[in-house]
């Protein structure tokens, strides 16, 4: 740097100091300069560029510049306030005639797009074609979603929310849920027609199936069921039309309402079979597997033979019995050979034949109907034996 100081003789009353930068000024430097001009080089203006300083400060600063060893531009069309350090790679061009400030609270790096406006932290602002991953959302309003999926916390697969349905207006699904955490499962699609609601009432943990198809009967509705079947039904009070088809064996004494009070009662009949090939024709007593009530009193009985019984010699005899109570009192030990031949097939009068002297003794028990086979062993035979009886008291 070069210094230049003309004299007069006349009186001063101001000191110029007139400071010239050469042309090279290299190892030199300036000081306590109250501006720094830089000439217009674009010949087309005969002004300068003032480098300023109007604040206060309380100690000497350095500004720095570091161009990372290339040619740099700054291009300002606004104001550039910064309140820490600012590092770029590239070239800073800001249009505009507006300041633009950049507050930092720490060491900060930022990539901006190659073009483009800035979104901001709290602006109401409305974005486009962006991705945004695992945010956290509050509030606010979603519209107009091409699609929407929540991911497995199990597989790295999406539950996506889909509608094809072509809507004329906007349209709300709204759920509603207990004021605690409420699963919805499905193995299968849930499609509900009709234009009316459907309210589903448990009162405990409820696992229901329902028919592939048809409508579904209530349980205090007036209703018709068709091709049903009742597996152990209680049935009170009720009108049946038509025919009421009982299974053989599926009715018990205990099924049946003992008449102990006047009024109207089902007439009962015991049915027993004896089979030569399932029993067997052994010497013995044989339970027929059909039981009576205590205090039964047998008022009418015969047997239909449905394949003639044989033995050896049709010496055997056979004897149909209460056991206890009355002892051979349905039909008295007989002969296969008797002439009166009550063991060849067809229908067989018992003792019992409805008149009050030849009613059975009561029993004093439940019992067991059976057969008594002697003499003999039966080599063949079949018969069915029907008791009718009444429940006394």
């Amino acid at each position: 740097m070069t210094k230049r100081v003309w004299t007069t003789d006349e009186i001063i009353t101001k000191a110029i100091l007139d400071t010239v930068l050469v042309t090279d000024a290299n190892g030199e430097s300036a000081d306590d300069l109250t501006k720094l001009a830089v000439k217009d080089q674009s010949g087309a203006g005969s002004f300068a560029l003032e480098l300023l300083s109007s604040e206060t400060l309380t100690a000497d600063r350095i500004l720095t510049l570091t161009v990372n060893n290339a040619a740099r531009t700054i291009n300002l069309s606004g104001n550039l306030v910064l309140a820490g350090t600012l590092t770029t790679t590239g070239a800073i061009t800001f249009a505009g005639a507006f300041t633009l400030g950049v507050t930092l609270t720490a060491n900060t790096t930022l990539t901006l797009p190659t073009s483009g406006t800035l979104t901001t932290l709290l602006g109401t602002e409305t974005l486009a074609s962006k991705t945004l991953t695992a945010p956290d959302i509050n509030g606010g309003t979603a519209d107009s979603f091409t699609s929407l999926s929540i991911r497995s916390t199990g597989a790295a697969y999406d539950l996506l929310f889909a509608t094809a349905v072509v809507f004329t207006a906007n349209r709300t699904l709204t759920i509603t849920i207990p004021d605690a955490a409420t699963a919805l499962t499905l193995t299968g699609d849930l499609i509900r027609s009709g234009a009316h609601s459907l309210t589903l009432t448990t009162t405990a943990t409820t696992v229901v199936t329902f028919p592939a198809s048809g409508t579904v009967s209530t349980l205090a509705g007036t209703e018709t069921l068709t091709n049903k079947t009742l597996t152990a039904p209680s049935i009170t009070n009720a009108t049946l039309t038509g025919t009421l088809a009982l299974p053989d064996g599926t009715v018990t004494e205990a099924d049946l309402v003992v008449p102990s009070a006047d009024g109207l009662h089902a007439r009962r009949i015991a049915r027993a079979t004896y089979n030569f090939a399932v029993n067997g024709g052994a010497i013995s007593t044989i339970g027929l597997g059909v039981t009576i009530p205590d205090n039964a009193i047998v008022v009418r009985a015969w047997y239909e033979v449905l394949t003639t019984l044989t033995s050896a010699t049709d010496a055997a005899t056979v004897a149909l019995t209460i056991p206890t109570d009355d002892v051979g009192g349905i039909v008295a030990a007989i002969a296969i050979s008797d002439a009166s031949n009550p063991w060849d097939a067809g229908n067989h009068e018992a003792i019992q034949t409805g008149t009050v002297a030849n009613f059975a003794n009561k029993c004093t028990a439940a019992r067991g109907l059976s057969m008594t086979i002697a003499t003999e062993a039966l080599t063949a035979g079949k018969f069915i034996l029907y008791a009718e009886y009444i429940a006394s008291d």
